[in-house]
């Protein structure tokens, strides 16, 4: 593997993804402002609805484009034309469902009214489907470059609902969701524009190689979709089951707070598992299983000294975090966000271990995994959250989360040895330790009274230790 590609690959994704959080926090901080309370929970109602048909088109066809690309055994351009094919029908197929479910959805979320606005998101999928296909192609071709620069595109594009809003106060939810569409059409536009110019290089003994099989793309899609079907019904499965047992709309506001913030951890390490599926799927084919697992250590030791501390000042923070971005009757959600971020955390390098899986053909074992972290979640989640409310709707996540972990990391094991061995526990806990104490020391000297400080403080913390990180080459 060469290494400076790997790391210009995680280290674009990495700023990809904290520009996508930032852009995403900005908008729902702006939309909290300029809309009515029932107008903001219509426009959650509409993003809540968008994410779900996201699951279909970010996770399966989009990785199995990548991964097919990446193992160079097939014409791109037929994978490619093929992957495309696909995409777009299963999201013509999403869209038409979308607009016969529209009316029904709209009387069970309590407004007949609304039907028109769930109707148009239909107008927002084809668009987003051939964005996130494209995505698929470049991080396929290992252009992590101009997939981290579309990936930051998007959501910055995303942010022209705010202008939509501003110049149509009369139909404030119809101009996010134009907003929406305007930022998938363009930067679909091009994402594609981008790979038409990548494509033209390709050499004479790439388009020699055999076309591949329709059904083979389809197989794999399903694959992806299955697992982070399943990863995704965990991260949002807590909240609904916080409703449903205790039916305290005070407690699921407090719990959606916490949710929210415990996603960072997601967002971040979902720059690994977009960056190794390409290497993973390229050195199985060459049954390289040493490249493998020296992969799988050098991601595994990123992640813990990159994306831990974050977690951890999260954590340790969780109380003062809340009460400063909400208001302060949020700080008893504290330990809850604690708890819910290091199992967030846990959950996402299950999705990195997920991705390896797959990426081995191991495709039954990885369904084994998501069907293992779904049913202990609902268990977990059902027992824990009556005896404890939100730290009990938190632990289910973590415990879940953790057993999971752990059976992934054994199928893994098995089918490339172990790559997390007691030198590298060593040196990623002889160099953390320090960070912790500090971090935990510098938090409780210094007073913070408002949430500018707080990301000072932050920073100022992190960044000498990502220097002093770096200038080790342990990143």
């Amino acid at each position: 593997m060469k290494n400076s590609r790997f790391q210009i690959g995680i280290s674009s994704h990495l700023v990809a993804k904290l520009s996508v959080v930032s852009f995403a926090y900005l908008l729902h901080f702006t939309l909290g402002r300029l809309l009515s309370v029932a107008e903001y929970g219509l426009i959650g109602t509409i993003i809540t609805l968008s994410n779900f048909y996201y699951l279909f088109l970010t996770n399966g066809i989009r990785q199995s484009i990548s991964n097919a690309i990446a193992i160079n055994s097939f014409n791109t351009k037929d994978i490619i034309v093929k992957g495309i094919t696909l995409q777009i029908g299963f999201a013509l197929l999403l869209s038409i469902v979308n607009v016969f479910l529209a009316p029904t959805l709209s009387t069970l979320l309590g407004n007949e009214d609304y039907a028109m606005y769930y109707s148009f998101i239909s107008v927002l999928i084809p668009f987003t489907a051939l964005y996130f296909a494209g995505t698929g192609v470049l991080n396929g071709l290992k252009l992590f470059v101009r997939e981290s620069l579309v990936t930051i595109l998007y959501p910055f594009l995303r942010l022209s609902a705010i202008l939509f809003i501003l110049n149509r106060p009369q139909s404030k939810p119809m101009g996010v969701i134009n907003g929406f569409i305007l930022g998938s059409f363009i930067t679909s536009l091009i994402t594609w524009i981008l790979i038409i110019r990548s494509t033209r290089k390709l050499t004479l003994s790439d388009l020699d190689r055999p076309r591949i099989k329709t059904t083979k793309l389809l197989k794999n899609s399903f694959s992806f979709i299955a697992s982070f079907g399943a990863i995704t019904i965990v991260l949002n499965l807590d909240t609904l089951f916080l409703q449903y047992i205790k039916k305290d709309l005070t407690l699921t506001g407090l719990y959606t707070g916490v949710h929210t913030f415990s996603l960072v951890p997601y967002y971040l390490v979902s720059a690994f598992y977009l960056v190794i599926l390409p290497y993973i799927s390229e050195y199985y084919e060459k049954s390289d299983k040493y490249k493998i697992r020296e992969l799988l250590k050098k991601t595994v030791s990123i992640v813990m000294l990159f994306v831990f501390p974050i977690v951890f000042l999260i954590s340790i923070s969780g109380g003062k975090l809340l009460s400063l971005f909400y208001n302060p009757d949020y700080f008893v959600a504290g330990n809850a966000l604690a708890i819910l971020c290091m199992g967030t955390f846990i959950l996402s390098i299950y999705a990195i271990f997920t991705v390896a899986l797959i990426g081995l053909k191991e495709n039954k074992k990885a369904g084994v995994c998501s069907l293992v972290l779904v049913v202990a979640d609902i268990i977990f989640q059902f027992f824990f959250t009556q005896q404890s409310g939100l730290i009990g709707s938190a632990s289910g996540t973590f415990v879940s989360s953790l057993i999971s972990c752990l059976l992934i990391y054994y199928f893994l094991v098995v089918k490339t040895g172990n790559f997390i061995g007691a030198k590298l526990i060593y040196s990623v806990l002889i160099h953390l330790l320090p960070f912790l104490f500090l971090s935990v020391l510098i938090l409780r000297v210094i007073s913070i009274t408002n949430l500018i400080t707080l990301f000072l403080v932050w920073a100022g913390i992190l960044l000498p230790y990502y220097l002093i990180t770096i200038k080790m080459n342990k990143i």
